[in-house]
């Protein structure tokens, strides 16, 4: 099982490998395309939008020449526009591409931003804000209790335009009141431990919240069962060569 994962941002090529080495330890990164065998995955970044818009037809030639992966994974924020309006931008490009019969291809959309799935976790939430920035984005809007998908900006946070920013400066501050730092690119160490996906999960597992996060992660499961029925077989084979 291998596969190509294209992602948008900074914060996912940091973000995602921590995740994937607990959801799909068999899985393992490599660090160019040609250099995937068995059981591997290459992440590109394309530090932008619309610049991952951009690189899928890059990462279509790469999958195709090299001929060794299952699956092509993009993953993007929905930013300001609805989950199926940005599903539709990303595959209105692949379409524009055509001819990838026999391609398995997952958009996994980030509504509104991987900052915002991270917001998802009730157990660090500070119950007893100190800092008045925090205490504002909490009157503002209470991600302990309410879906933060659903969460708009809040325009009294004037430096922040869109609801993706807005929910990264949410998620900065929160995560202050635990004495964690959390800031895009290689500064999000806060949200990678295993403690900390564990928590995401429960609470889609417990609550109709942040389903975007759900569809990847019900994704990820379906990839490690399939996994897991491969090494079967493989197994039950060997043992029949052995008899």
């Amino acid at each position: 099982m291998n596969f190509y994962m294209l992602v948008e941002g900074k914060s996912e090529k940091t973000i995602y490998p921590a995740w994937l080495n607990h959801l799909l330890p068999e899985i393992k990164r490599v660090n160019s395309p040609q250099a995937v065998q068995s059981n591997n995955y290459y992440l590109f970044s394309s530090e932008g939008y619309p610049s991952v818009l951009n690189d899928i037809p890059n990462a279509v030639s790469d999958i195709k020449e090299i001929n060794k992966f299952d699956y092509f994974i993009i993953a993007v924020d929905a930013d300001e526009l609805e989950v199926e309006e940005r599903r539709k931008e990303v595959y209105d490009v692949i379409n524009e591409i055509g001819n990838l019969d026999g391609l398995n291809i997952q958009i996994i959309i980030q509504n509104r931003c991987i900052e915002t799935w991270c917001l998802g976790n009730m157990r660090i939430f500070p119950r007893h804000p100190s800092t008045n920035e925090f205490m504002l984005c909490n009157q503002h809007y209470r991600v302990l209790s309410d879906d933060p998908e659903l969460m708009d900006r809040d325009k009294n946070v004037t430096q922040k335009t869109t609801k993706a920013q807005y929910h990264e400066y949410y998620l900065n501050k929160m995560l202050k009141e635990r004495n964690l730092n959390y800031s895009k690119g290689s500064g999000t160490r806060a949200v990678q431990p295993p403690y900390y996906l564990e928590e995401l999960i429960h609470r889609v597992e417990t609550t109709d919240h942040i389903k975007s996060f759900k569809e990847f992660i019900l994704f990820i499961r379906g990839i490690s069962e399939l996994i897991k029925s491969r090494l079967h077989v493989a197994t039950g084979e060997e043992a029949n060569q052995n008899n």
